[in-house]
Order: structure tokens, then C-alpha cells, then sequence
């Protein structure tokens, strides 16, 4: 006979540490034995909730962070899917924490969580580490109109589901109504460029960088397109800029700076970013 696989249920808040809300949605990650997986991500004001007992719920979602080292560290490994609900003792050794590039998070211990525990948390801060200049939010986010704000989260929505042409009205509505919206105008570059609208992804992700240049997402796609592209002294240059705003969050960038250098012929740098 099958054991009832019980509820282990969790709901937290993440918050910056001036105590406020991210700008954006923040992944809330459970971390076992030094593995992350993705389990949950942040409403509007900072809220989160996960079933890690659900066989559906604890399926892994892939943030860009993950999905970018996964698939070049170890494509096969455990971190990218799930074979179903966690139970109590596979909680033994874990604990839950919030993933943001040019952040560090506080870490809540999960090993003697039960399933008929309060399931609130509490909340988990993320603390600006002081060096790094670009992130993978942008401010611009806070000053939307709620307009825009409603159409980005239905774009994110239809993303999701993989309605690419409903996704990509909705995140045009929102940088119609915001033109300052870079995460909009990101969002936007990332279902053309799964349309394979090419020059329409470039011209997006150049949007969101001109309304934030501190908005370190749009130079990663910017540099993985220019590489499949063999465009090295591009993906040199956006690697480079990235790298200077955001030194500590991307191996994948120092990667392909490398390679790119060394494809120009500039083996000093090539062997520096390696």
C-alpha cells in the first residue's frame, strides 16, 4: 500500500533590506545538500507559497540563473527536473531561500519542518551586496502604471502557458503604456526571440537596456544571441559590460568572454575570464 503523501506547505514573504517589496518577481529557492531547485516565485509584494508534498507543484521552474549554469554544468543532472512530492525527511539537511543576482539572502531551516506546521515561514530579506551594480530587476518596474503592471503580469501569464502571441500583445500593451519598462521590454525580446523574430528581440533587449543600462538581463541574451551568431567581438563586448556592472553572479558571462577572446586572438583576456 502507498503512503498518503501528506501537505508540506510554505508561505513567506521576501523583502529588500530597506523593506521593501522586489520591483519584480524574486525566485524562492529550496536548497538541499547545497542543490537548488526553484519552487516557488514572488507575487507583487513580495509573497510565495509552495505545496513541496504535490507531485505537480514541485515539478522545478527554471529561472534564467539555473537554466544558463544547468544546461553548461550539467544538463543531466536531478537539479533539472523532479520525479515528484518531497516528504518530511527529505527535508532533512535543506533550507529555503530567496535567488537574486547582486543579493544575498537570509536562509530559513526547513530540517525540522513538519507537514502540520504552520506553513508561514516568515520572512526571508535579501541584502544588496555592495560591489555590484547590475541586477537582474530593474527599478523602472516600481514606477509603472498599474496599466502596465496588469498587462506585464498577463504577458508572464501567457508566456507560461506558451501562448507566444497573446504573451507578446500583452508585454507590446505594457511598454505602450510604460515605454520606460525594461523588464517589460525584456519579457518582449524573449517570446520574439522564441518566435525567432531576431532583429525584433535585439531591437527589444536595446530597449530595455536604454531604459535601464543597469539591467544586466538583456546584455546576457544580447551576448548568448551574438554567440550563436559566432559575432565575437559583440558577444566580447556584452559579456564585458555585464561583467562590469555584475562580476559575482555570472560564471556563463566569464565563459563566454572567454571564448570570445580567444576567438579574437586575445589570449591575455581569454585566459583571464577562463
Amino acid at each position: 500500500m502507498n503512503a498518503i503523501q501528506r501537505p508540506i506547505l510554505l508561505i513567506g514573504k521576501v523583502l529588500m533590506d530597506d523593506g521593501q517589496p522586489p520591483p519584480d518577481s524574486v525566485t524562492v529557492q529550496l536548497v538541499c545538500r547545497t542543490s537548488p531547485r526553484s519552487i516557488a516565485y514572488t507575487d507583487s509584494k513580495g509573497g510565495f507559497s509552495a505545496d513541496l508534498g504535490s507531485r505537480t507543484n514541485s515539478a522545478v521552474m527554471m529561472d534564467a540563473t539555473e537554466s544558463w549554469s544547468g544546461s553548461m554544468a550539467n544538463p543531466g543532472s536531478s537539479n533539472s527536473r523532479s520525479n515528484g512530492g518531497m516528504s518530511e525527511r527529505d527535508l532533512m539537511g535543506c533550507s529555503l531561500q530567496a535567488s537574486l543576482p547582486g543579493f544575498r539572502s537570509d536562509s530559513v531551516n526547513l530540517a525540522n519542518h513538519r507537514s502540520l506546521d504552520n506553513p508561514d515561514i516568515g520572512t526571508i530579506i535579501l541584502h544588496r551586496i555592495g560591489n555590484v551594480e547590475g541586477l537582474t530587476i530593474s527599478a523602472t518596474s516600481r514606477m509603472a502604471p498599474k496599466d502596465a503592471q496588469k498587462a506585464y503580469e498577463k504577458g508572464r501569464n501567457e508566456f507560461k502557458k506558451e501562448k507566444l502571441e497573446n504573451a507578446q500583445k500583452e508585454f507590446e500593451k505594457a511598454v505602450t503604456v510604460y515605454p520606460k519598462y525594461a523588464t517589460a521590454w525584456f519579457e518582449l525580446g524573449r517570446v520574439q526571440e522564441e518566435r525567432k523574430d531576431v532583429e525584433g528581440a535585439r531591437k527589444s533587449y536595446g530597449q530595455a537596456l536604454e531604459s535601464d543600462p543597469k539591467f544586466v538581463s538583456p546584455l546576457l541574451s544580447l551576448a548568448a544571441m551574438s554567440m550563436r551568431e559566432k559575432q565575437w567581438q559583440e558577444a566580447a563586448d556584452y559579456t564585458g559590460r555585464l561583467l562590469k556592472l555584475n562580476p559575482m553572479d555570472f560564471p556563463q558571462a566569464w565563459y563566454f568572454n572567454s571564448l570570445a577572446n580567444y576567438y579574437l586572438k586575445k589570449m591575455d583576456l581569454a585566459e583571464k575570464s577562463a
